[in-house]
């Protein structure tokens, strides 16, 4: 190892051809390992010859990167989009009270909610479906300020039997690719 990233003889072949040369032999170097290629590629050395460790540490960071930064990407796409699923959920409890009492949804949000710029990422809140029996609450991301892969695109929380139980997916408008959805929020039929 110590041969192959260094550019001066190695001390044990010194020692050899000094006793070769005193016993009236013929010199014969020590045998490299061929374990120590692999490590020396991995060290940084100066001069013409040690850009080759660099260049892999080069080529190692440059892979490392190509497989970070779109896993963080996607991780900053989910978390700004369970804003979003947060914001539309506060609202099936108010939903499901409604239409135990009323048997029938509300036409729209009330007037203390609001419609708009709801949140850090969320643009805005609709009712979707509320003149049948199925209703959903599609919330929209800001087209600004977010995510490039989000910009825009909707979630959707929806139940069918009185708020009881609600699903939650991508949008029925400009769905939000799945991906980017926590695992429990990947249901598909949004109305």
């Amino acid at each position: 190892f110590h041969e192959i990233t260094s550019d001066y003889p190695w001390l044990v072949k010194r020692v050899e051809h000094v006793t070769a040369v005193s016993q009236g032999k013929a010199y014969k170097p020590p045998r490299r390992n061929l374990f120590a290629w692999l490590p020396a590629l991995l060290v940084f050395r100066a001069g013409p010859t040690g850009m080759l460790g660099a260049l892999v540490w080069v080529y190692i960071i440059g892979i490392m990167a190509a497989i970070a930064i779109p896993a963080y990407q996607d991780y900053i796409a989910r978390s700004q989009m369970s804003e979003a699923i947060q914001i539309a959920g506060a609202l099936e409890s108010p939903l499901a009270d409604f239409h135990q009492k009323n048997q029938a949804w509300p036409s729209g949000l009330a007037e203390d909610y609001p419609k708009s710029n709801v949140g850090r990422y969320t643009d805005t809140v609709t009712l979707v479906g509320a003149d049948g029996e199925v209703i959903g609450i599609m919330a929209t991301m800001k087209t600004a300020g977010v995510n490039r892969m989000i910009a825009g695109k909707t979630v959707e929380l929806w139940t069918n039997d009185g708020g009881q139980t609600w699903q939650c997916g991508p949008g029925d408008a400009d769905p939000v690719e799945p991906k980017y959805l926590p695992a429990s929020c990947r249901d598909a039929g949004a109305p």
